[in-house]
Parts: structure tokens; C-alpha cells; sequence
């Protein structure tokens, strides 16, 4: 049975190929929403390696959290918005 469906889903990738939702370039087997070119050329933030980052002190004295972090930064028409 398994073998059925992956020959479906083969076949009707072929009239609707998955494509990168960043470049729209067509995605490879093992990718899905993004492509390595894209996945690579995204902008992170590093803030994760820091316990006390930028991110953390916009909620001192707002909010109790133990940290704050952002995988990626966000630029108005930049790669990660044409993720969202």
C-alpha cells in the first residue's frame, strides 16, 4: 500500500511540483517550504547563545521570563517575510 502512494505522490508531483516559498525556485526530495539555498542565506540572530540578548531586555520589567531569543531577523521585505 505504501508503495501505491508513493508512486501517486511521484506522479503528481510531476504536474505540481513543491516549490521553495522564498525564491519559488522547485524543491528537492528531503526539502519542504524552503530550499537549502534559501535556508542558508537566511539572516540569524545568534541570541540563543546569549542568556542576557537584546531581545531579553525588551521584556525586563514587563514580563517574568528566564530568556528571550529569535532565530532569525526580520527585515520589511526581506527573506523571512516572504516566509510568513
Amino acid at each position: 500500500m505504501c508503495h501505491i502512494l508513493r508512486i501517486i505522490k511521484d506522479f503528481a508531483i510531476l504536474f505540481f511540483p513543491p516549490s521553495c516559498n522564498a525564491c519559488n525556485r522547485m524543491l528537492l526530495d528531503g526539502e519542504s517550504c524552503v530550499c537549502s539555498f534559501c535556508a542558508t542565506a537566511l539572516p540569524g540572530t545568534g541570541l540563543h547563545l546569549q542568556k542576557e540578548n537584546r531581545l531579553a531586555q525588551i521584556f525586563w520589567g514587563r514580563a517574568r521570563i528566564e530568556t528571550g531569543t529569535a532565530l532569525y531577523h526580520y527585515h520589511k521585505g526581506g527573506l523571512v517575510q516572504s516566509l510568513i
